[in-house]
């Protein structure tokens, strides 16, 4: 078996100690990490290396960038020895990081990915799924893992509709922009939905859905807007390798120690 975890640890360094402390209960065999910014790593990777997380590697090391949205980025950490691998073409390189990980079935191709929201960062949201897809759909042979914050869809309804942040739903139904931050429509509502429809045509499954179906309400993060609390399914974990279990956990986020709730997977891998 093998287990995972994504989380968006939403920079918060003063919680990173309580973090790891909730990692380190879960025992998972990689780990994958959103929103670390360097002082972040400073602190997490020797508790992770401790802890037995030996094998770490993270996407700011050769980042440049001094702009606020691009100061923080992504991490995997691993029990068991983990390769290079060729990494997404995407606008901003520190969003996304592949590597090869072992396993007892051999070697898993494991994407961990950031992806900008299109309300403060437009088309780069939308350059960086298409990146992140094609380099997905290219891969041949191998297993593939691909995990993160992706920042969509806007909703799922029990029918098995996912409503991309390209439509509008109204008395009327869910209508497709023809127009969206002077973009086309068509072409944004196709890449968010590319990451459900397109992996799932190759093999690689939206595990929380395939497991549990639409019928079962889920959420990832919450925001509060007019007194109102919205959740949003924003934290994925696609594969095409048997799943036993895949599940939020919302706990750490009630406690603070992030806004969004960690997704625990476990694997058949054997």
């Amino acid at each position: 078996m093998l287990i995972v975890i994504t989380w968006n640890v939403a920079r918060r360094k003063t919680k990173v100690k309580d973090q790891v402390a909730y990692l380190v209960s879960q025992s998972p065999d990689v780990i994958a990490l959103q929103e670390v910014t360097p002082a972040v790593l400073d602190r997490m990777k020797p508790q992770l290396f401790t802890a037995g997380w030996r094998f770490q590697v993270d996407s700011l090391t050769a980042a440049n960038s001094k702009k606020s949205n691009r100061s923080y980025g992504v991490l995997i950490a691993s029990r068991t020895a983990t390769f290079e691998a060729a990494q997404a073409d995407v606008p901003w390189p520190e969003k996304v990081l592949t590597r090869l990980i072992n396993s007892s079935q051999g070697q898993i191709l494991f994407t961990t990915a950031y992806i900008p929201p299109g309300s403060s960062n437009g088309w780069t949201k939308i350059e960086t799924i298409e990146g992140v897809v094609s380099h997905k759909l290219g891969v041949k042979g191998k297993s593939r893992i691909l995990c993160g914050d992706f920042n969509c869809p806007q909703i799922e309804t029990k029918k098995e509709e996912v409503v991309t942040w390209a439509q509008v739903i109204s008395d009327k139904g869910i209508r497709t922009k023809k127009r969206i931050r002077n973009g086309d429509g068509i072409r944004w509502d196709a890449a968010e939905r590319s990451l459900f429809l397109d992996l799932s045509k190759d093999g690689m499954k939206d595990v929380f859905r395939q497991l549990h179906g639409f019928e079962r309400e889920a959420s990832s993060w919450h925001f509060r807007n007019k007194g109102r609390d919205i959740p949003r399914r924003f934290d994925h974990m696609f594969s095409d390798i048997p799943a036993i279990s895949c599940d939020y956990d919302h706990k750490p986020r009630l406690e603070g120690l992030s806004d969004h709730a960690p997704l625990i997977c476990r694997f058949r891998t054997s």
